[in-house]
């Protein structure tokens, strides 16, 4: 037996075992959040426009209606305007906005957008941008 190549091949083996042990996959898996009740659920966001507006009766009244989107919806309601970089909630009151004032109401499923024109001769007014935040 040759003793010159005994410590070679016992530090060979040694660093194998050593490797194999250092690499070995992780077979157990983490604990399954799904089975540790209801993860809390942050609030869930709608971005709206309203780009179709109808006038109600002679009055310049206009109403664009979001048809069944409060439907299965959980929770609080909050409706905000979007203009530039500002939100402004319109859901609790009415909110001026250009010549006349603009607010929402829920019927039924339905969520409408109210603009009423204060000076009785303007169009309908073009397209508004709408956040519904549910949570």
């Amino acid at each position: 037996m040759n003793h010159k190549s005994l410590p070679g091949k016992t530090l060979t083996a040694l660093v194998l075992i050593i490797l194999m042990t250092a690499c070995s996959k992780d077979t157990s898996s983490p604990p399954n959040s799904s089975n540790q009740g209801d993860p809390q659920i942050g609030p869930q966001v709608l971005n709206l426009v309203t780009d179709h507006w109808q006038q109600q009766g002679f009055q310049p009244v206009y109403v664009s209606t979001f048809s069944g989107i409060i439907k299965n919806q959980q929770g609080n309601m909050r409706v905000y305007l979007e203009t530039g970089n500002q939100e402004i909630l319109i859901s609790s009151t009415k909110v001026g906005l250009d010549e006349g004032e603009i607010w929402c109401q829920e019927v039924g499923i339905d969520l409408q957008i109210i603009y009423r024109d204060f000076l009785q001769h303007s169009p309908a007014p073009g397209p508004i941008n709408i956040k519904v935040v549910f949570d």
